[in-house]
Formats: structure tokens, C-alpha cells, sequence
């Protein structure tokens, strides 16, 4: 098994995104928590580095939804708290 930094980022992005969806199941976080934003966008942007070393098509597009949505939901959320 390879255990490079491409791997070891995309684990660390993929466990965030778990952490995260945990999170939501047990009542922690809401959709809207600041946290559970940042920890799918954070965790998207980690999978879409390790991406670049062993390239999947179908993978980047996922996890570029999945970036650009957390993004919005934390950007709304600053709209509607100023």
C-alpha cells in the first residue's frame, strides 16, 4: 500500500467528511453549522488534492460539488448573520 502524502490527505479529507456526516446523525451539528460546513469543504478540498496524484474523473467532480455547496452554505450563512 502506497502511503504518500497524496494518500495520507485525501484519508485525513475523507475522515473529516465522516466526522462531519457523524456529526449530523447524532444531533451535534445542523446543516447550517458553521463546522459541518467547513469540515465538507475542508474535507472536499483534502480528497481533490489527493486527486491530482491518482486522478479520477468521476471522484473531482463529486468532490468539486461537494466544495463549491459547503462554500455557499457557509457564505449564505454570513449573509444572513450581517
Amino acid at each position: 500500500m502506497d502511503v504518500s502524502y497524496y494518500n495520507t490527505v485525501g484519508l485525513i479529507g475523507v475522515v473529516m467528511m465522516v466526522v462531519a456526516f457523524f456529526l449530523l446523525q447524532v444531533g451535534k451539528a445542523t446543516p447550517h453549522t458553521p463546522y459541518y460546513l467547513w469540515l465538507n469543504l475542508i474535507g472536499a478540498l483534502a480528497v481533490m488534492i489527493s486527486l491530482f496524484k491518482y486522478w479520477n474523473l468521476s471522484s473531482f467532480v463529486i468532490e468539486c460539488f461537494w466544495a463549491v455547496i459547503s462554500a455557499y452554505g457557509l457564505m449564505k450563512g454570513r449573509r444572513n448573520k450581517v
